[in-house]
């Protein structure tokens, strides 16, 4: 790898004698400032999108919200879909209902729109909305919900020419070029979602899962690619798929009680590193999934009813080997 700290510049080839004739141009691709330079090949990690959809439709998101309800003689009041995480649960669960279950979609960071790649058929003739009723998703919290419906409205029809040449707009209407980038940043991360190879690690950020390494008996290393859609070329009218390589850390396949004497910590660091977790309960027939939302009583203390309807403590479920640790630090909701 040919590298020139100084002006920022990254070449990287298999050819050795190559590399050097490219630092050669490099380091005296100008001598000083107001000087002119030479002109010089570059390696980078951007690539130009040659290549879309010739128009992608956009729908405007309608949710219905949640209606009240009442839980063990709780009454709990109606409320509006808002947090990111519930978003993304509901966006999951509409996978299972057609014609979502294949990558042709995409959702905007907001929620707003929904865009695809084919028109959506309508509820009747005449009318220009799609509604998809009864959703089924498990809340972050790991409370299941039922979701009334989500509606889907023609808003506008993007059209891309074949060539890409209107991809970015024109230099006097940069924001054609931001509304466009966000679309396509949506799809890549979208379909790099359904491969079965790749582990989501945040907005467009996926990891290999094959290059795991491990770092301790609870962390392991990953190797992953960052994605974004980005101006530039000539006056920055082009739109360009931007490659970087990136690390993550993760945790292993690991009972709570490992975990905790493998990274020690007081109680507030355990709180930022459980907050939202999802675990799976090591109690009850079926192993559910459960999200770690609070911070239990004393083990003696807090307590739950079995699969028989006894009520007993945490303590007292978890009163033999490592599980004894779990019960004094945690309780998952």
């Amino acid at each position: 790898m040919a590298l020139s700290k100084s002006l920022g510049l990254h070449t990287l080839t298999d050819d050795p004698k190559r590399d050097a004739a490219l630092q050669k141009n490099i380091d005296g691709i100008r001598v000083d400032f107001g000087t002119a330079g030479e002109a010089t090949e570059i390696l980078t990690n951007s690539f130009r999108i040659t290549k879309v959809p010739e128009v992608i439709c956009q729908f405007k998101i309608e949710i219905s919200s949640i209606p009240s309800k009442t839980i063990a003689n709780r009454t709990i009041k109606s409320r509006k879909i808002t947090g990111r995480k519930e978003f993304k649960a509901i966006w999951h669960a509409l996978c299972s209902h057609a014609p979502f279950d294949k990558p042709f979609w995409a959702v905007s960071e907001n929620n707003e729109f929904l865009w695809s790649v084919v028109d959506l058929k309508t509820d009747s003739p005449g009318v220009d909305y799609r509604t998809i009723r009864e959703i089924h998703y498990t809340r972050p919290n790991g409370e299941p919900e039922i979701l009334d419906y989500v509606k889907f409205t023609r808003d506008t029809i993007v059209n891309f020419k074949g060539n890409c040449e209107d991809l970015a707009g024109t230099a006097d209407k940069p924001e054609i070029l931001n509304d466009n980038a966000q679309i396509l940043n949506a799809f890549f991360s979208r379909y790099a979602s359904f491969n079965e190879n790749l582990v989501p690690g945040g907005a467009n950020r996926f990891f290999l899962k094959q290059s795991a390494g491990s770092m301790n008996t609870a962390m392991e290393a990953r190797l992953g690619y960052k994605l974004s859609c980005r101006p530039g070329g000539p006056q920055n009218l082009d739109l360009l798929l931007n490659v970087n390589t990136t690390t993550g850390s993760f945790l292993k396949d690991i009972s709570v009680p490992a975990l905790l004497k493998a990274i020690p910590g007081d109680n507030d660091f355990y709180r930022d590193v459980f907050d939202g977790v999802q675990v799976k309960a090591a109690y009850g027939p079926q192993h559910k999934l459960r999200t770690i939302t609070s911070f239990g009583r004393a083990a003696s203390v807090e307590s739950f009813k079995d699969a028989s309807g006894k009520e007993i403590t945490v303590q007292q479920h978890f009163s033999t080997g490592e599980s004894s640790v779990f019960c004094n630090r945690i309780i998952a909701n």
